[in-house]
């Protein structure tokens, strides 16, 4: 027997069962048991000898039988046991040798359908982001500099407040809401100065960053348009959606990974993979090109 289907069985009779053993409820052991079965029956392979190809074809194979969501409900259940299987990997010992295991479903494509995909002509390059950054008002600049760095909504740029910015006692976070739960995001020292600088010229001490002629927040339509107005001006035709997920874009084609670039936008890893075709054709723009952009 090879070291590899040695490596196999002990996944199946001592991996497999403990992370079975992490579930709370039997109806979620019975789920994972059945997907595991299904696709060591479908890919005529052992759960452990899968790869990367063999995760996509599978995936290719769901897609044909259940609905988008489904695909990629499976899909994450899959990478969850794989990836127990990855952080367990000391227990694949076979005498005094080491299967390395490392999870092929990571970063399989098909869990987001093609129309998902964010289309990179639509994303704007380091050089053009520069020339709207040294361009554009005063108020448009600090926007586009929360985007860039923070990769935050415009419905989390509306109801920024000054309270939101918060120490502790080393870093400045930003707290921000996403559908109910507060998360934090370090704000990075460039950030931190241009922030500064914003409140001391609109001497703010309290409250909201952006205000109306009433002192109330702008509606998140009202920042959009006035966004899309500037961008118009400066003769651009990307909007604050397309300036985050350039940010994103960026982020994982400089080698950030998968699960910093989600914590920081506040997405699944899931649905990260909606930028993989962005990735893909990034080849002239690194993350040091990206991260060096100017935001004085």
């Amino acid at each position: 027997m090879s070291l590899l289907s040695k490596a196999s069985d002990i996944f199946d009779n001592v991996v497999f069962p403990e992370f079975l053993d992490t579930l709370r409820t039997n109806h979620s052991k019975v789920n994972y048991q059945r997907l595991k079965d299904d696709i060591e029956d479908t890919l005529k392979k052992p759960f452990l000898l899968l790869t990367r190809e063999d995760g996509e074809a599978y995936a290719e194979i769901l897609k044909t039988k259940l609905a988008p969501t489904t695909v990629a409900t499976r899909l994450g259940w899959i990478r969850s046991i794989a990836g127990f299987a990855e952080d367990n990997a000391d227990r694949l010992m076979v005498g005094t040798a080491f299967y390395n295991y490392s999870s092929p479903f990571k970063y399989i494509r098909q869990c987001v359908s093609v129309s998902d995909m964010i289309d990179n002509e639509k994303l704007p390059v380091p050089e053009q982001i520069n020339y709207f950054l040294e361009n554009t008002s005063d108020e448009i600049r600090f926007i586009t500099q929360l985007i860039l760095k923070l990769g935050i909504k415009s419905e989390q740029i509306r109801n920024l407040n000054i309270k939101h910015i918060v120490t502790d006692g080393k870093y400045r976070y930003l707290s921000v809401t996403d559908k109910g739960f507060e998360r934090y995001i370090l704000i990075p020292e460039d950030l931190e100065a241009a922030i500064d600088e914003y409140l001391e010229t609109h001497k703010l001490v309290d409250g909201y960053f952006l205000i109306n002629s009433k002192g109330k927040p702008l509606s998140q339509r009202v920042l959009e348009k006035r966004y899309k107005k500037e961008a118009d001006r400066l003769g651009f035709s990307f909007t604050m959606v397309d300036l985050r997920n350039a940010a994103a874009s960026y982020m994982l084609a400089g080698g950030a990974s998968r699960e910093d670039v989600s914590g920081v936008l506040g997405i699944t890893t899931n649905w990260i993979s909606r930028f993989n075709y962005c990735v893909d054709n990034i080849t002239t723009y690194s993350a040091n090109n990206y991260s060096r952009l100017s935001i004085k």
